[in-house]
């Protein structure tokens, strides 16, 4: 059986949204689609390397940690973020690849890239999502470092 768990629920991503502006491609999903895009966010979230240990070895989830019941409230938000990019159709593997282009020409439109800002942090960690990054971001291990853990 596929483990189907994530941070928060369909019915708590419903109430987040429905606070929120331009939220239609969540809104307008079906709940299968929300399911599968929290798990693929949860499977993002996995990825990073959290300051802590898991509140119990034998959790799936990276999150509750270091001795909490819960999962933080800025990681469920986080996953509700990543899985909205994903239902609109953002690829972090695609998002990644496109921080090498510079000049990028279709017909007679032409697109440059300014790069020398350097990478763009969440973008490099796979996550879809400007916002949920910051929301994630002060719970990563080492500062300034960030090490990208997959399994």
């Amino acid at each position: 059986m596929i483990d189907t768990s994530y941070y928060g629920t369909v019915d708590e991503g419903d109430q987040f949204f429905a606070a929120r502006l331009h939220a239609d491609v969540w809104i307008d999903a079906d709940s299968g689609a929300k399911a599968k895009a929290l798990f693929a966010a949860r499977c993002l979230i996995d990825g990073l390397d959290f300051v802590g240990r898991k509140t119990s070895e034998s959790q799936i989830l990276e999150f509750p940690r270091g001795g909490e019941a819960e999962v933080p409230e800025q990681v469920r938000k986080a996953a509700y973020l990543i899985a909205a990019e994903l239902l609109d159709g953002k690829i972090p593997e695609l998002e990644l690849e496109s921080l090498a282009i510079s000049s990028e020409t279709t017909a007679t439109i032409k697109t440059m890239y300014d790069r020398s800002c350097g990478p763009i942090e969440h973008v490099i960690n796979m996550i879809p999502s400007p916002e949920a990054w910051a929301l994630l971001r002060p719970l990563l291990r080492g500062g300034n470092k960030v090490r990208l853990v997959r399994s």
